[in-house]
């Protein structure tokens, strides 16, 4: 879970880039969905966004990164190997 750290600051605040927190949203979303879906997207992200503070610069707001925004996937990549291998320990 030490991924998640890096993530996360003591305050609840997103250390990672606009591109990455977009990234995870996604992750996320496809976790809950398998089919993607733009409003859960948009819907998740906002969320989100009230539980932690996340700098969103040069973005307006979610719906903007959403939109213009490429998502960066390397450390989902990383967090989602990391779980699979929590996962075969347990099986």
């Amino acid at each position: 879970m030490g991924i998640f750290k890096r993530f996360f600051s003591r305050k609840p605040r997103w250390n990672g880039t606009p591109e990455t927190y977009l990234a995870m949203i996604m992750e996320l979303q496809t976790m809950n969905n398998d089919v993607y879906s733009v409003g859960e997207v948009l819907q998740l992200g906002e969320i989100m966004q009230k539980v932690i503070n996340v700098e969103l610069s040069p973005y307006q707001d979610f719906s903007d990164l959403l939109a213009r925004a490429v998502p960066d996937f390397t450390q989902v990549k990383s967090m989602r190997e990391q779980l699979e291998k929590h996962r075969g320990r347990l099986i």
